[in-house]
């Protein structure tokens, strides 16, 4: 017995069932990985003067997060560039830590601090050029993004434009292992 010719709509059919199963399996869920990153975390590690690696990854510092004691790091903020030293000491190390240059920060979509970004760093966004940023810097602290609307250069468009580039307040430190905050 010679098998039934598929005929365009049961191919299509086919193709169809196939994709929602694919599909339903790539979105199934995972175990929960602790401790949540937010959505625009991105930051850069260097380990004993390797080339600096950029990831949002929160998995990449698992070697180094305190569990128990022993460790070096104990949490993040988005935007931090650590640069990692082990020591021989067993399980040992020590983290600077350091902040993306304002392109990088930009490139991955992570907001500018408006009262710590520096003069070169506001040029940066477009419609912002150096005699802007310097009445920029020179209008803080501020404490919300509307209030640049008193600045002359920037109208209702411009702040449109540069909002979602900017914001009035640190990053969220994000604790991992449990530690504390390291200074």
């Amino acid at each position: 017995m010679r098998p039934t010719p598929l005929t365009p709509l049961s191919y299509f059919a086919c193709l169809l069932m196939a994709s929602l199963m694919w599909s339903s399996a790539l979105s199934a869920p995972s175990a929960p990985s602790a401790p949540s990153a937010p959505a625009s975390l991105w930051f850069s590690l260097r380990v004993d003067g390797s080339p600096p690696r950029y990831t949002n990854q929160l998995s990449a510092l698992s070697p180094w997060v305190r569990r128990e004691g022993r460790g070096c790091v104990t949490a993040l903020r988005s935007g931090d560039a650590l640069t990692i030293t082990q020591r021989p000491a067993p399980q040992s190390c020590h983290v600077s830590r350091g902040r993306l240059s304002a392109r990088a920060l930009l490139a991955f979509g992570v907001p500018l601090d408006l009262n710590q970004a520096s003069k070169e760093d506001l040029t940066l966004l477009r419609g912002v050029g150096p005699q802007l940023a310097r009445r920029i810097v020179d209008g803080r602290p501020w404490r919300a993004l509307s209030s640049l609307l008193r600045l002359r250069g920037i109208g209702a468009k411009l702040l449109e434009r540069i909002s979602p580039k900017l914001s009035v307040e640190a990053p969220p430190l994000i604790h991992l292992g449990g530690a504390h905050d390291i200074r």
